[in-house]
């Protein structure tokens, strides 16, 4: 269990895509506190190792600077002879847009490495009951959203799969990305489909939060005040 809520990432493996952008790392990190093992994809070396010493052992880091489909192709040979017992990917195409042209391109190549890998993973995902495929995706990007449900025709047991879509500010909030990441996994705890992130939203999530925090304080000074 993790909190009150049931846990379906203890002792499991993911794979995070784009681990160093974006939610990337908060997602990573809260996994970890949830107890599952994290497998890292980006393009950068440098900055997988920074995660990689950062959470211990529980997070593995690939390096892969290819979009091409035979590198996503390559990826997806190695999680199954590595990590065959993969239970989640996290497909995150939900990043920061940078403003000049270099870092743009690198952020173009890493969504579509993501989304390739996706279809190559999807399979090996089949092959676990209550496997999940999280796929985040930027409000108003502009890109075509990815078809979730060709995704999803596998031949057995197929993923259960969770559309997140994200609004481009909260990503350059540093200060909400860990709650973020938490809204993310309790979704995909209960089973959610869709799910619509904004800043308002996460305010009322945190307003919940410190409801439930404060409950019971509140009901032991009721039960102690004359």
């Amino acid at each position: 269990m993790f909190g009150m809520e049931t846990n379906i990432f203890a002792g499991r493996k993911v794979l995070l895509s784009a681990a160093t952008r974006g939610l990337g790392p908060a997602l990573a990190k809260a996994l970890i506190s949830r107890g599952a093992d994290v497998i890292g994809i980006d393009d950068c070396a440098h900055s997988l190792e920074a995660l990689q010493i950062s959470f211990g052992g529980t997070f593995v880091g690939h390096a892969s600077a290819s979009c091409e489909e035979s590198a996503a192709a390559g990826i997806a040979r190695w999680i199954a002879d590595e990590h065959s017992a993969l239970f989640a990917f996290i497909c995150n195409t939900a990043l920061p847009w940078p403003a000049s042209a270099a870092p743009r391109l690198a952020t173009t190549r890493s969504v579509v490495k993501s989304r390739l890998l996706a279809t190559h993973v999807a399979p090996l995902l089949a092959a676990r009951s209550g496997s999940q495929l999280i796929v985040l995706e930027l409000e108003d990007s502009g890109l075509r959203t990815l078809d979730l449900a060709e995704l999803a025709q596998c031949p057995e047991n197929t993923p259960h799969v969770m559309r997140v879509t994200i609004r481009r500010e909260m990503l350059w909030d540093p200060s909400t990305a860990d709650r973020t990441a938490g809204k993310i996994l309790s979704a995909a705890n209960e089973g959610t489909s869709s799910l619509r992130l904004s800043e308002q939203h996460l305010s009322r999530i945190g307003s919940q939060m410190a409801q439930r925090l404060c409950a019971p304080l509140l009901k032991a000074r009721r039960a102690v005040t004359p």
